[in-house]
């Protein structure tokens, strides 16, 4: 679930960044308001639609399932034995701190095209990073008891998927849990500040696509 809500709402930051750019709204948004409260607002508006989408879904399903399908056939679906309160609030957490850490990579990748046919060379490195920690966790999976899937459980890429996981096997301790959200969180401000510092100084740029050396003198610039 966090894989397509990566895939389909926070692309979808980064192509709105490059729009308004396209459409020269931007020139109007940034004289009335910060550059960060722009990223920022971008993240968090679209990931609560994109949040409101996949709650519509999940009850959507869990309704009809209710109304059509026998209880036998649902137990032997979906084992619901192993999920308790506190699992389900930490797969909440790690879910929106997981939409966050690639948004916000959207957002910065978004900032350094301006032209739509660009978009989808500019977010390959994302959609590539995202592959890659989804199938960290999954491959690991098969061992969980592994040091590659501890790994994987504390590396921010890949412990939004992971470390649910790991907790409803039983296998991550509160200080696992701690340490792991405590890197994901700073992961999220160091890549929040790398976005907005680009975002400001590249959103008015209507040149080509920057390369990545365009991208580290920008974030140098004062």
């Amino acid at each position: 679930v966090l894989f397509y809500a990566i895939y389909f709402c926070a692309y979808q930051v980064s192509s709105s960044i490059t729009t308004e750019k396209t459409s020269k709204i931007m020139e109007t948004l940034v004289t009335s308001t910060s550059p960060r409260t722009i990223v920022l607002g971008k993240t968090v508006g679209i990931g609560i639609v994109g949040l409101l989408q996949m709650i519509v879904i999940a009850g959507t399903a869990l309704i009809s399932a209710k109304a059509f399908l026998e209880p036998e056939m649902i137990e032997a679906v979906l084992d619901m034995s192993s999920i308790t309160p506190y699992l389900g609030v930490i797969t909440i957490v790690y879910f929106v701190l997981g939409y966050f850490t690639y948004a916000l990579l959207y957002a910065l990748t978004g900032s350094t095209v301006s032209k739509p046919e660009d978009i989808q060379s500019a977010n390959t490195p994302v959609a590539i990073i995202s592959v890659l920690g989804f199938y960290l966790s999954y491959f690991t999976m098969i061992n969980p008891t592994s040091e590659l899937n501890v790994f994987a459980s504390l590396f921010p890429v890949s412990s939004p998927f992971c470390m649910p996981f790991r907790i409803m096997m039983g296998l991550a301790s509160g200080t696992d849990v701690a340490i792991s959200i405590g890197i994901l969180i700073v992961t999220i401000l160091v890549i929040a500040k790398v976005a907005i510092k680009i975002y400001s100084n590249a959103i008015l740029n209507y040149g080509t696509k920057l390369s990545f050396k365009d991208i580290i003198n920008m974030y140098k610039d004062k």
